[in-house]
């Protein structure tokens, strides 16, 4: 079973640890769903390193989700958000970035203009990670607690 977390707190340790806590919490989370479901559900949390295993590694997560929720969670729901916010505003930051950073450059020396882009960058990053981490803390904190499989059933994965 899934342990329920305050969601006020990812969003405070997301800011101590500078982001990590994401990492961690979606290791965490992982390990937590394999142990309801008894074997290897979700894969190792180093794909979400990868740009494209991120993804790959997020669709896993919210399946093997999806279905410890009995669908109260949905799949497609779920992992729509978390490529809306992790990939989806670098487009539309990238579509808008002029406005604001040519006021930057008009202020700031280039170096200083590059480092505020970063770390402005770096900030979205961070907190939409920990928005979405704390919105899928939130909906498995409102779950009643699902109850175990039998012993004698295994998971299988549903076939697109």
């Amino acid at each position: 079973m899934i342990a329920r977390h305050s969601t006020s707190k990812i969003y405070v340790y997301q800011v101590i640890t500078l982001g990590f806590y994401f990492l961690y919490w979606c290791k965490r989370s992982g390990q937590e769903l394999n142990s309801y479901y008894g074997h290897k559900l979700v894969p190792t949390f180093w794909w979400l390193i990868l740009p494209f295993g991120a993804i790959w590694w997020m669709w896993q997560y919210t399946m093997a989700l999806s279905d410890y929720s009995r669908g109260r969670i949905k799949q497609e729901d779920t992992f729509f958000l978390f490529v809306l916010i992790t990939y989806g505003w670098e487009i539309i930051l990238n579509i808008f970035s002029s406005f604001p950073f040519n006021i930057l450059n008009s202020h700031l020396s280039k170096t200083g203009a590059a480092v505020g882009y970063i770390a402005f960058i770096y900030i979205v990053t961070v907190m939409g990670c920990a928005f979405f981490s704390s919105l899928v803390q939130r909906k498995l904190n409102g779950l009643a607690c699902p109850t175990p499989l039998p012993a004698d059933k295994t998971y299988s994965p549903k076939v697109a």
